[in-house]
């Protein structure tokens, strides 16, 4: 009889991403509550690491893992990502697409998406299903514009939000 393993989706999340670095490896992967990730980057600034910041694939915990018993699923999961590269304060939104979103984070999401899709331990029909939100300046907004940076860099990022993944139970 073959026994189920513990599945543990942030290490499931990180061989997709290391399969993304074989074509972009200079991609920083986190996962963990917004401001564990916010300061461990903020604490590379001034240091040796600063560089190896960005770009940033990072998925933001807690997420709800639905144990619904269903045969060939080990728990239904939805996902909260962003994909961020430093940026310039001063860049006009024409200039983010030009020189952030279509050189770095467009191929990051589309290369991350295809991982995504190959991988082994998740079993989806079709594309998968998530919402994804282009944020030019990423930081706190205001009816008028985004007034601070949330990751204490300029960034701009591609949000994914509710990234539904069946994961399939691991057997050794």
């Amino acid at each position: 009889m073959i026994t189920p393993q513990p599945v543990y989706v942030v290490d499931l999340i990180k061989d997709v991403i290391d399969k993304v670095k074989v074509a972009y490896p200079s991609v920083n992967y986190q996962h963990g509550h917004f401001l564990e990730i916010a300061n461990t980057l903020q604490s590379w600034s001034d240091t040796s690491l600063d560089e190896r910041k960005y770009p940033l694939i990072a998925l933001f915990q807690d997420f709800a893992e639905t144990k619904s018993g269903t045969i060939g699923i080990d728990s239904e999961v939805s996902l909260h990502f962003i994909i961020a590269t430093r940026t310039q304060r001063e860049y006009k939104a024409a200039e983010r697409y030009t020189k952030t979103f279509k050189l770095i984070l467009y191929p990051l999401y589309y290369e991350f998406m295809k991982q995504l899709q190959n991988s082994k331990y998740f079993m989806h029909a079709g594309d998968i299903p998530h919402t994804k939100i282009d944020r030019l300046f990423w930081g706190q907004e205001t009816i008028f514009a985004n007034t601070a940076n949330n990751m204490h860099d300029y960034a701009d990022c591609i949000e994914i939000q509710n990234l539904k993944l069946n994961v399939k139970p691991i057997k050794c």
